[in-house]
């Protein structure tokens, strides 16, 4: 039965009341692809210039980016990008993936991510794309995996603040291979991607600020379900808690606390680096497996959150075993460009 009105005005009309579940369920999927590309045909056939352009004014999806993303500038900091990380081997990814790949492995809504009808999607995230092909890349029997890109990605929920686009380049990094002993994996490939990080904003805003913030899944799961309010932004992981959980939390903040004294001595080389402990943190918590990292940092004399990552346990599911090892990150190379985003 389907639930969305919308759905169930159009089976109604189309006089098939239960038509999605015979498109979904009874059609096999070879054949409702062909279905469907002839519906695209017919469709694409009745379409006038005037339909496109005014598609192209109406649909933020098919504009290009604003002209304050100048397309010298863009192509100038991705290849900076590339440069940062010269232990990663930066490859050119498909503009699509296999359908379903956001959904299955991030938990992604499919609803945010634009699906073609020959069982593929547009890319949306490419560290979804770079750890197939670092699964790939195990399976052959390659110990250790470092994979970057630079790709633009589209994404479909709607995106209403300033400077937030329906796509965007992202520089995305990938590092894959066994789980080891402390931790030290996680901390290693954490390391390497924020020092990259760090390295590429030096060289764009030379004595600019940053401030990079390091959390760790399982310690927000503790406190929410102990109903414990973390103070944000402090220098180390036991400052961020009542003293009185501490020995609750046990050894739930060991590997944080060894994040941060991985991360330290880079902070430690670049002026104006910051190195926090954010428990306070409430974003894509469900998303990442271990640790969380996020940077900000100051363009234009404000400061601008431009980088996301941490440890996903999608290596693990995709080769079935529990002792695989996946860090990824990504980073928005237009909100690191000066006059960026546009005024309103």
């Amino acid at each position: 039965m389907v639930d969305d009105p919308i759905l169930r005005r159009i089976c109604r009309q189309a006089g098939v009341p239960d038509l999605v579940e015979a498109l979904s369920e009874r059609i096999p999927p070879t054949d409702l692809r062909t279905l469907l590309l002839e519906v695209t045909r017919r469709s694409a056939e009745r379409r006038h210039p005037a339909d496109l352009r005014s598609r192209h004014a109406a649909d933020r999806t098919v504009a290009p980016a604003p002209a304050a993303a100048d397309g010298r500038a863009l192509a100038r900091v991705s290849l900076q990008a590339l440069e940062s990380a010269p232990d990663y081997q930066p490859i050119e990814l498909s503009p699509v993936e296999p359908q379903g790949l956001n959904q299955v492995l991030g938990r992604i809504d499919q609803n945010n991510v634009l699906a073609t009808v020959r069982s593929t999607e547009v890319v949306a995230d490419p560290t979804s794309a770079l750890t197939l092909e670092a699964a790939a890349r195990r399976t052959g029997g390659q110990s250790a995996v470092r994979l970057c890109t630079c790709h633009r990605v589209l994404r479909l929920q709607p995106f209403d603040g300033p400077g937030l686009l329906q796509h965007f380049r992202l520089f995305a990094m990938v590092s894959a291979g066994r789980s080891e002993p402390g931790h030290g994996f996680a901390l290693r490939a954490l390391a390497e991607h924020v020092e990259a990080y760090l390295m590429l904003y030096g060289a764009l805003h030379p004595g600019g600020r940053a401030v990079v913030r390091l959390s760790d899944t399982a310690v927000h799961q503790h406190l929410r379900e102990r109903g414990v309010e973390p103070t944000a932004d402090v220098a180390a992981p036991a400052d961020a808690v009542p003293e009185a959980e501490l020995g609750a939390l046990g050894r739930r903040l060991h590997r944080l606390e060894r994040a941060m004294d991985a991360v330290r001595p880079l902070a430690a080389h670049t002026p104006g680096v910051r190195v926090l402990t954010d428990l306070s943190r409430t974003h894509a918590t469900g998303y990442y497996d271990g640790l969380q990292l996020r940077i900000d940092v100051e363009v234009d004399g404000e400061m601008r959150d431009v980088a996301d990552g941490g440890s996903v346990d999608w290596m693990q599911r995709l080769l079935s075993d529990r002792r695989e090892a996946l860090f990824t990150s990504g980073i928005g190379l237009e909100r690191m460009l000066p006059g960026y985003p546009p005024p309103p």
